[in-house]
């Protein structure tokens, strides 16, 4: 049973998306925030009973990194609703993520380069300032430089991984 645990954890990210967009969109911003918070919690806890327990899988990991994906993607969505100029950054994700399903069909790895780590900091950093700002407008000015900071890492991250494409075709042109 302690096997399946990490795996529901990962998908408890998935499930929460149709409930956080929801909830938002009802200006439910409590709901929205206690379940985006519980998700969150789920990705620290599915690695770390994965590894205690020694039941790490292929299944897994790809799931959790289309369940980080799909997240980010969610939350964005929500926050999109307030502040529409989000879209620039959720744009951007979605290219990222075109470009990595790409990638993996190439290669059937799922590998993030560290400039995407970075950016996916920085983008959570900004959905929390989103959701501070909802409460003190204060906080705006700081969330939009963050949005800038981030939409900078997403160009960056974009252009890695076009490289990491190309040379993903060319190693492959060249085995045949």
């Amino acid at each position: 049973m302690i096997k399946h645990i990490p795996n529901i954890l990962t998908s408890i990210r998935i499930i929460s998306i149709p409930f956080i967009v929801t909830f938002f969109t009802l200006d439910r911003i409590d709901l929205t925030i206690i379940i985006a918070i519980f998700a969150a919690i789920t990705d620290y806890f599915d690695g770390l009973i994965a590894r205690k327990f020694n039941v790490k899988s292929e299944l897994g990991a790809k799931l959790d990194a289309v369940s980080d994906k799909f997240f980010a993607i969610g939350l964005l969505i929500a926050l999109s609703i307030k502040y529409p100029i989000l879209l620039i950054s959720l744009f951007f994700e979605l290219v990222i993520s075109i470009i990595n399903l790409f990638i993996y069909y190439k290669t059937k790895k799922t590998k993030s380069l560290f400039i995407g780590k970075i950016k996916t900091w920085s983008l959570f950093l900004n959905v929390i300032l989103g959701f501070i700002s909802y409460f003190d407008y204060k906080f705006i000015t700081i969330m939009n430089i963050f949005l800038i900071i981030t939409i900078i890492l997403q160009i960056i991250s974009i252009i890695c991984y076009v490289e990491r494409l190309i040379e993903t075709n060319k190693l492959s042109k060249s085995i045949v």
